[in-house]
């Protein structure tokens, strides 16, 4: 999302915090009665990605509040549609729950001309769990120790440099299309089941390049198989101050901001047993052990906002995308 639509959300959010939590408070008995057994929660990509792992976090604490076990269960394919579609074919109870990120609320129904459900209707937003900053990330078998280097490499050989992501339709293919967009570039798509299998592939020196998160490319950057160029985000982040903004090492004017990744529900679920989840989920990210993992994973804590913010924020973020996709005339059916 935009910087200035992440700090309307931050500052709208900070305001409707009390009054949502006051809302919340007199729950009707389905709440009450609410949570009675384990609660499923599904994450439609491969285990051990930065945002597996954020999930996992923050569903081990709202365990510990709500006093039922919160089983993580990976279930990739098709960009997350796989797994999404199964919460939302689950009865809308609050026992089904599933991670969605900007794949699943913007670039999915962008690319996807016959989506199995319409993510508007059938799936409502829980609440955000926490975003961290993209970083341009290079192989070292690439040679190259600067954006600007990696600028003219891929021009001198057009259609020999690869890029891996997450799957089509993520953050991670999205962000370098519109990078090849901006700087006319041509490098070549290859699609992994999650990025941590992307990962394996970029440190191996087998594709050339991935758009991560830091923590995901942490532990290959210190063994010197992997070189981190130039963050995406409009800033440079205070992670990795050294290093600069994709605008700023050779493409004025390039961004794609952090996307703060959360959890939703089925479209049916009770409005009570809705706010209980988006209170737990606050509860959750005000603990001291959780926002410190949350940092190790290289994220930031979510600001505090309701369903109907994220809804609005989903639906901006459509409309700034559906442009990029209609110009590369992509469809993934």
């Amino acid at each position: 999302m935009h910087n200035n639509t992440l700090r309307c959300a931050l500052r709208f959010g900070a305001c409707l915090v009390a009054a949502a939590m006051l809302a919340a408070a007199p729950f009707t008995a389905n709440a009450q009665a609410w949570p009675s057994r384990p609660i499923r929660w599904v994450a439609p990509f491969v285990a051990g990605g930065g945002f597996d792992l954020l999930t996992r976090a923050v569903a081990a604490q709202m365990s510990a509040s709500l006093g039922q076990p919160i089983v993580v269960e990976n279930r990739s394919g098709a960009s997350g549609i796989v797994g999404t579609e199964l919460v939302v074919r689950s009865a809308p109870d609050g026992y089904s729950l599933v991670a969605a990120d900007n794949g699943t609320w913007v670039y999915n129904p962008l690319l996807y001309k016959k989506m199995p459900f319409d993510v508007e209707k059938d799936l409502v937003p829980v609440g955000l769990l926490g975003g961290a900053p993209l970083f341009l990330t290079v192989s070292e078998g690439l040679g190259v120790k600067t954006m600007k280097e990696f600028i003219e490499l891929v021009k001198a050989n057009p259609g020999k440099v690869s890029y891996g992501s997450s799957g089509t339709g993520s953050i991670q293919h999205m962000s370098v299309e519109l990078l090849k967009k901006a700087g006319n570039l041509d490098i070549v798509h290859i699609p992994y089941k999650g990025a941590a299998l992307g990962v394996l592939d970029l440190a191996a020196g087998r594709i050339g390049m991935m758009i991560l998160v830091r923590s995901t490319a942490a532990p290959h950057v210190a063994t010197g198989k992997l070189r981190i160029l130039a963050t995406t985000d409009g800033a440079r982040s205070p992670m990795l101050p050294e290093v600069p903004t994709v605008s700023e090492a050779g493409l004025p004017g390039f961004e794609v901001p952090r996307w703060y990744g959360g959890v939703a529900a089925p479209g049916a679920v009770p409005r009570d047993i809705l706010a209980r989840l988006n209170q737990e989920v606050r509860r959750a990210l005000t603990e001291p052990k959780v926002i410190t993992r949350i940092q190790e994973l290289g994220y930031v804590v979510a600001p505090a906002v309701d369903p109907r913010e994220i809804e609005e924020m989903n639906r901006r973020e459509r409309a700034t995308w559906a442009p990029l996709v209609k110009s590369l005339n992509v469809s993934l059916d």
